[in-house]
């Protein structure tokens, strides 16, 4: 079995779509990182400087406008700027004190929030402030330092917000790229014959090549991943492994918030605790993991129906595509308020949908799927099934249709 395994992972690796599509993908993600990283990462005077000159651009807008709500629209983002300012010079301000001081400061700020107009009638405010708190409680009692600067956040953060936003487009194709051919590919050049040929159970080559397919994909994908933040990371800094991240917020249905037109779920106050970052990344590993194994097994289910190499890798892949925007633009329209829908419904049990493994662990997809009903629980389950069902479906079509290779 070993021979088989080592022998189709040797096949996979060895081809110049697995090498061009891992270079590929590591350099992007490089890339987008550094740039996210530089764009989110400013100091307040670049911040200050930034929203001053957007002033500057909406008061020229004002003098040539003749649509009263536009000019509205106007004046009320140069009032949010110019309040932006003030904080951000406060902020400012507040980094002459001792760091202890500053973070109580700032839980005494957020605690003040949560009982402002705007604030105290939303729980997922109030809620958002309570995170804010218990990370700044977190640092104080574990001595993490600078844990309100965002200038100086590591890499990690960046890798991150790559992973969980371009993640459900970007890794299901990958893996369709690197494992749709794995049995339809020797079926078109019959190689498939020659391997039946061994003494082996048709059960253990399929087997084979999805143990084998399984692991190129976390090569290209986490080994990716990795690269990118050892290189960021050395540049920019890898962070603390104590750092708080703040996760398993709860929601439940807020029937007032979906006749306004916001979003139907509300956080439940509480349910939010901190996890320091290096439980996070294991949790976040090893739901990707999960992802990556199910979604092969996918992939090798319909390398398995459709024989020819052509069709099974035009097919799969648009299909991995049409899927994954599907699922994308679900959750960018449920993160704007909109009603989550059909689209919503059949999001839900799409595995592509849990492809970003931060945002389940955070919970922030139930308020973006607009479902208090998804959880990690439900998550794990839709990706096992699928992969379970998948592989199943995959063994017995396999194990039939192999005599008419």
């Amino acid at each position: 079995m070993w021979s088989l395994i080592t022998n189709e992972f040797q096949k996979i690796v060895k081809k110049r779509r697995f090498i061009v599509t891992t270079l590929i993908f590591s350099i992007l993600l490089l890339i987008i990182s550094v740039v996210i990283y530089s764009e989110t990462n400013k100091t307040n005077w670049q911040r200050i400087q930034e929203y001053q000159d957007n002033i500057k651009g909406e008061k020229e807008y004002l003098k040539v406008t003749s649509n009263p709500q536009e000019a509205e629209r106007a004046r009320q983002a140069i009032r949010q700027l110019q309040g932006m300012i003030r904080q951000l010079y406060q902020d400012e301000d507040e980094r002459k004190l001792d760091w202890r001081k500053r973070l109580e400061n700032k839980i005494q700020d957020e605690e003040k929030k949560k009982s402002s107009i705007d604030v105290a009638s939303d729980n997922t405010k109030i809620e958002e402030c309570n995170k804010q708190i218990l990370t700044y409680r977190y640092a104080l009692d574990n001595d993490i330092k600078n844990i309100d600067d965002n200038s100086a956040a590591p890499a990690i953060d960046a890798i991150e917000f790559i992973v969980d936003n371009l993640g459900v487009i970007f890794i299901p194709l990958i893996i369709g790229i690197i494992v749709l051919d794995s049995v339809s590919g020797e079926c078109t050049v019959p190689t498939m014959k020659m391997l039946l040929t061994k003494p082996v159970s048709r059960g253990k080559v399929l087997l084979s090549k999805y143990i084998s397919s399984t692991i190129a994909a976390v090569i290209a994908i986490i080994g990716s991943e990795l690269v990118a933040y050892i290189i960021l990371g050395a540049i920019k800094g890898f962070g603390s492994a104590n750092e708080p991240m703040v996760v398993g917020t709860r929601y439940e249905y807020n029937l007032m918030k979906a006749i306004k037109g916001g979003y139907g779920v509300s956080a439940i106050l509480g349910s939010s605790y901190i996890i320091p970052m290096w439980k996070y990344i294991g949790e976040v590993l090893l739901m990707q993991l999960l992802f990556i194994a199910a979604f092969t097994a996918l992939c090798i289910f319909v390398s398995v129906i459709i024989k020819n190499v052509t069709m099974s890798m035009g097919i799969g892949i648009v299909a991995t595509i049409i899927i994954s925007f599907i699922s994308f633009q679900s959750l960018e329209s449920n993160d704007t308020g909109s009603s989550s829908g059909f689209l919503g419904t059949v999001c839900k049990y799409a595995i592509n949908t849990y492809s970003m493994p931060g945002k389940i662990i955070s919970g922030d997809i139930i308020k973006q799927m607009n479902n208090p009903n998804i959880s990690v629980e439900f998550a794990v389950i839709v990706i096992l099934l699928t992969g379970l069902i998948s592989y199943i479906l995959s063994h017995l079509l396999f194990v039939k249709r192999d005599m008419l290779v």
